[in-house]
């Protein structure tokens, strides 16, 4: 979600859904972005191995990294809110399934039955009003000891301290880019909230610039299997 041109937010008597902001982002060209240089080596490191997965790709903006899965043999889906990121993922792409869906829609009709292997999220959960109810529709769509993979800036005492000096808090919360960066987690705090979720930590990596100055966190997290059989018991799961 880096490339992005001011355009007219609709209203919100028009909409009142937290993901009614997510269609004014306008990509302006497909393939590889900036973020993919330093974001795609450490999240392929970190999939699981051996076997062929049922993947989504929820916030795929233009399409970059799930046609990447899907060169590996993986069954992708991406979806993204934006019509102009859309646009241009299936033209990119057109080997790869592209939905015009929100993160936080019911997504049982795209799903796999019981619910994909993997969810990834690259630099999606920073731009969202309400992320925890993203991560517990994406745990509604996990089969059970599915396991989530997402990234979002990385933010730590060294890093934060550097910008104070060098007085770069302005440009760095960036509050005049319409639909930007609206949280900002530490370690602890993207932990804290995928744990509430129901999700266990397995792995955390980080990528871009210097040790402690890092440009971004990712997260390897399974679906806690309790959790996961609550869900189905009650219904709430991808299974139709």
């Amino acid at each position: 979600m880096a490339e992005f041109e001011r355009t007219k937010v609709p209203s919100t008597t028009e909409n009142k859904s937290p993901g009614r902001f997510e269609g004014a982002y306008k990509w302006e060209g497909g393939g590889e972005h900036s973020h993919h240089a330093y974001l795609w080596p450490t999240v392929k490191a970190m999939l699981p191995r051996g076997r062929q997965l049922r993947i989504l790709d929820a916030g795929c903006g233009t399409g970059f990294i799930a046609a990447q899965l899907a060169g590996m043999g993986h069954q992708v889906v991406g979806i993204d809110a934006s019509p102009s990121g859309i646009k241009l993922a299936r033209t990119t792409y057109p080997g790869v399934h592209f939905q015009l869906r929100s993160v936080y829609d019911n997504l049982v009709a795209l799903a796999p039955l019981g619910g994909w292997d993997l969810i990834v999220s690259l630099e999606v959960i920073e731009h969202l009003f309400a992320p925890r109810l993203f991560l517990e529709n994406m745990r509604n769509h996990l089969q059970p000891g599915g396991v989530m993979l997402l990234s979002t800036p990385y933010h730590g005492y060294v890093k934060n301290l550097v910008l104070s000096l060098v007085n770069g808090w302005d440009r760095h919360h960036t509050v005049d880019w319409e639909c930007g960066h609206i949280k900002f987690f530490s370690v602890k705090t993207l932990q804290n909230m995928l744990s509430e979720a129901g999700f266990d930590l397995s792995v955390s990596r980080f990528s871009g610039r210097l040790p402690l100055l890092w440009k971004s966190m990712i997260c390897l997290s399974t679906l806690r299997s309790d959790r996961g059989q609550m869900l189905r018991e009650n219904g709430l799961s991808a299974n139709p």
